[in-house]
């Protein structure tokens, strides 16, 4: 079975000091894929509510100094940082340089052109058709089924929160675009929502204090 633990960030507690004490503790941090799937596992009985919690993931997207990005899967920036980790001020985001951004490449890489992060930015409410045919959705769900299922699930956990009555679309993708957001050379966090923020996929800086991340463990 399972097992789930909240760490959460502080003032002074950031999401590289996270990540080390969490896999001091055994835990390890989720992909959005991961997220998905417990999430719709989580009705079996012992798994806690915290599931349902808004979380910080492995996956990642970094910028070149074009302002052109690529979602990362399953990140080595982010699940290898330690207390020692380096942060780009005053942006709150791991540095990344064009060589380093180049070097990104294979089946665990999405690049997304700049003209194209804008035109995520306005999509805030998908119907599961468009999502089923978003290729950031499916990419980060790593499959088709993963993805339609999730839709199915989450659904009816939307409505229910109430939050968005006249809304009844689900998720919607936000990431902040290269320029204007001082988002150039730079590698942060994708974080997924709690349903009654639509479960949407979201950009978090790296050293706010506000990370949470869900980790977990194999008992």
């Amino acid at each position: 079975m399972k097992e789930f633990k909240k760490f959460k960030g502080e003032f002074k507690r950031h999401a590289h000091q996270i990540i080390e004490d969490m896999k001091k503790e055994g835990y390890y941090p989720q992909s959005i894929k991961d997220l998905m799937q417990n999430r719709m596992e989580c009705t079996q009985e012992g798994y806690p509510q915290i599931i349902y919690s808004a979380s910080d993931t492995k996956d990642a997207i970094a910028y070149n100094s074009k302002g052109d990005a690529k979602i990362i899967l399953d990140s080595e920036k982010i699940t290898s940082m330690n207390y020692q980790t380096k942060f780009k001020h005053p942006n709150t985001s791991l540095p990344i340089t064009n060589n380093e951004w180049e070097e990104l490449s294979g089946k665990n890489v999405l690049f997304i052109q700049k003209d194209q992060i804008s035109s995520l930015e306005n999509s805030a409410y998908y119907s599961k058709e468009e999502i089923l045919d978003s290729r950031e959705w499916n990419f980060l769900a790593r499959d088709s089924k993963t993805l339609s299922n999730y839709f199915d699930y989450i659904l009816p956990l939307i409505e229910k929160s109430g939050f968005y009555k006249f809304k009844l679309e689900t998720s919607g993708i936000f990431l902040f675009g290269g320029f204007g957001y001082g988002r150039s050379n730079s590698l942060d966090v994708l974080n997924l929502g709690a349903p009654m923020h639509r479960s949407s996929i979201s950009e978090k800086d790296l050293f706010n204090g506000t990370n949470t991340f869900i980790g977990v463990k194999e008992s």
